[in-house]
């Protein structure tokens, strides 16, 4: 066909899919740029609008304007004016996708949401991402719309869930069916997330857990050992890019719920050696102990989370030794969260209540540890200052002075046997500037700083399991911005 019949036909066709054809035909044979500017060109662009404005047929109004997207596509000096005519013409809701057999087709039809979201819903979009067959990059582009017109993640992952529900695979495996298909799915999600700013929303967790519940109760588990691998990878996947997107939600039980509804498709054994091998189940492991962390430092525990430890560790034992380690390794976390981390009972809590009794002497001792070495600098600054002066103006006195100093050093040399007996040692040096950690140090109320300056040193005591614990906070005052410290103040 000649330039001149192809634009004939674009122009006067009386069907959608004959101007399809050569729109098609034109950008195959590189002869689009020569004829856009030509009226006939221009005559049949706006006559794919009125499809588009007009059309009786769901069909007819898709193709058109997926043409018109196309065009736009191909040719960037007409772009504007191609959209122009889409916002203008696609004033009624789109219908689903997959009127469209060709999956070219669906991809442009679906790239029109970017210029008319107003014509597009969720559950059309949503539906389009679920039942597509081949098409991974329609899939994408569908459920890239989901995401930018949902009011937050949660809300994506419900319409993605209802329209996957929706399905009914009519195969030998439809197990096997559902959960080839979730992963594409979720695979589409994850990249798109990768590159969002939108807020996760309150249940995106357990969005996700019911669409596997649900969906695999209804048609069994996958058959296929590489399938339910796969799901498992894109569940873990998924779940890791919702944390990084909003780190207060690894926190959260309720976002690992999905993996634990996994797990249970696997013998233990089978379940430790996925989580000892994936390495996207690594990376939510290391979410779930970043959060444990977290809320132990604060002083906090959370047995649901430590739950959600064991689904994604592979076992209770990974996780009991995770945790103990935790608690070995972690400095500055309070005692009965320690304890809480290295699975101490309450029977074994009991039982070591006179270890609590001489934990009150412990803070006794401190006390005088801190006093002795403030007393012990100033007996040193006696001799090596003020005895040497006193030996010439009042001779008389030096004796009672040098004795007294004597008297301080051996008191010392006694306290330190003590201190030595129960393993107290101070750490800091008066003077240091170190971070801000309310488990060491002792700050005015209503005072806040991240840098403080030490007025005392820390006294802690080396328990048996060779962890040191804070016996006696260190006395501390702020340093840094003074508008800060004020602002903290009348916080």
């Amino acid at each position: 066909m000649t330039t001149s019949e192809s634009l004939s036909t674009f122009a006067d066709a009386a069907e959608t899919s004959s101007r399809r054809a050569v729109l098609v035909d034109l950008i195959k044979t590189r002869r689009l740029h020569g004829v856009v500017t030509d009226e006939s060109f221009r005559r049949g662009l706006e006559r794919l609008a009125s499809s588009v404005r007009d059309g009786a047929e769901d069909r007819d109004r898709l193709l058109a304007l997926a043409t018109l997207q196309r065009a736009a596509a191909s040719a960037p000096s007409i772009r504007g004016a191609v959209k122009s005519m889409m916002r203008d013409a696609a004033a009624r809701p789109l219908s689903s996708l997959h009127e469209l057999p060709d999956v070219d087709d669906r991809l442009y039809a679906a790239k029109s949401w970017r210029v008319v979201p107003s014509a597009w819903r969720l559950d059309v979009l949503a539906e389009a991402a679920a039942r597509e067959e081949s098409g991974e990059a329609a899939r994408r582009e569908c459920v890239q719309g989901v995401v930018a017109l949902a009011g937050d993640v949660a809300e994506a992952l419900s319409v993605l869930r209802k329209a996957l529900l929706a399905i009914r695979f009519e195969t030998k495996k439809p197990g096997d069916s559902l959960g080839r298909r979730l992963s594409r799915v979720f695979s589409a999600l994850t990249a798109v997330l990768a590159g969002a700013e939108k807020p996760v929303g309150e249940n995106a967790g357990r969005e996700m857990s019911q669409l596997l519940d649900r969906g695999f109760r209804a048609v069994g588990r996958p058959e296929s050992a590489t399938v339910r691998a796969g799901v498992v990878e894109q569940v873990a996947v998924l779940t890791h890019a919702i944390v990084r997107l909003d780190f207060s939600h690894g926190g959260r039980d309720k976002t690992y719920e999905a993996l634990t509804v996994v797990s249970e498709w696997f013998a233990a054994h089978e379940w430790q050696e996925m989580c000892v091998s994936s390495k996207a189940l690594l990376r939510v492991s290391h979410d779930v102990q970043q959060s444990l962390l977290l809320l132990a430092g604060a002083g906090k525990t959370d047995d649901r989370l430590r739950r959600a430890l064991v689904t994604v560790g592979g076992s209770r034992e990974e996780a009991d030794a995770i945790c103990s380690k935790m608690a070995i390794e972690r400095p500055g976390i309070p005692d009965d969260v320690r304890d809480w981390l290295a699975g101490v009972s309450k029977r074994q809590s009991i039982a070591s209540a006179v270890e609590s009794q001489e934990r009150s002497i412990d803070e006794v001792l401190a006390e005088l540890l801190v006093a002795m070495a403030r007393l012990t600098r100033a007996a040193d600054r006696v001799r090596s200052d003020v005895l040497p002066e006193v030996s010439i103006v009042l001779p008389q006195q030096e004796r009672a002075l040098s004795r007294l100093a004597g008297l301080v050093g051996a008191m010392a040399n006694k306290l330190s046997l003590a201190l030595k007996w129960r393993s107290l040692r101070l750490r800091g040096t008066v003077g240091d500037e170190v971070e801000y950690s309310p488990v060491e140090h002792r700050l005015d109320a209503g005072v806040r700083s991240r840098r403080v300056r030490l007025l005392t040193p820390v006294v802690e005591r080396i328990s048996e399991d060779g962890v040191p614990r804070v016996v006696l906070k260190a006395a501390v005052e702020p340093v840094g911005d003074r508008r800060e410290q004020a602002d903290g103040a009348s916080a």
